[in-house]
Order: structure tokens, then sequence, then C-alpha cells
């Protein structure tokens, strides 16, 4: 059964598992360093801004994150379309391999 459930600190690692496997997809394979680099700033940018100005929403089967996607609130100054000068920005939308085509993304981003 799959779980659809806003993320917080305690899925870090797989919230970090995921977003490294969606940039080996869109970006191709990292040097190792870059990877090092971008864990460290990940794990920090995560347990500074989740759940505060950045959203992670997941799909959860036995215990693994298998799809994930980002929202990021972003504060501008306002006009007609966002009055109170919030607006939200919908990113790295990842699903593992072998549960795609099942609508399993389509669902998280609902969940936004």
């Amino acid at each position: 059964m799959i779980n659809y459930k806003k993320a917080d600190l305690n899925e870090l690692d797989q919230i970090i598992r995921c977003r490294m496997e969606f940039i080996r997809e869109d970006m191709g394979p990292q040097t190792a360093e870059t990877e090092a680099t971008i864990q460290v700033q990940l794990q920090e940018y995560l347990k500074n801004h989740l759940n505060r100005d950045c959203f992670v929403f997941a799909a959860e089967e036995e215990g693994k994150i298998t799809s994930i996607a980002f929202l990021l609130i972003q504060e501008k100054p306002a006009n007609p379309r966002f009055p109170h000068g919030r607006v939200g920005n919908i990113m790295n939308v990842y699903t593992v391999a072998e549960k795609r085509r099942q609508g399993i993304a389509g669902n998280v981003i609902k969940q936004l």
C-alpha cells in the first residue's frame, strides 16, 4: 500500500537519496567530489528549510520513499496574481524507475 505524506527530517536520508537520483538522471553522472558537496549542502539546506519554506511530499511503500516532489515557497513583492506576496515553485518531481507510469507522482503533486 502506498502512503502519501509530507516528509520530515526523519526521512532526510531518503529525501537526499531521491534528490541525488534525480540529479543523476537529469544531469548525468557527477564526480564523487561534486556528489559529496551536494549531499553536504542538501543536509544543511533541508535542516534549515524543510517544512518552513521548502516542503517535500512523498509516496512511501514499506518504509521506503519511492516518489517525491519539492515545493518551495518564496515571498515576493505583491501583485494582483499573488496579493500576499507568496508564490510556490514545484521542483524535483522524481519517482524511482520501477514505480513510474502508475500515477504515483501525479498523486504526490496533488498533495502539494
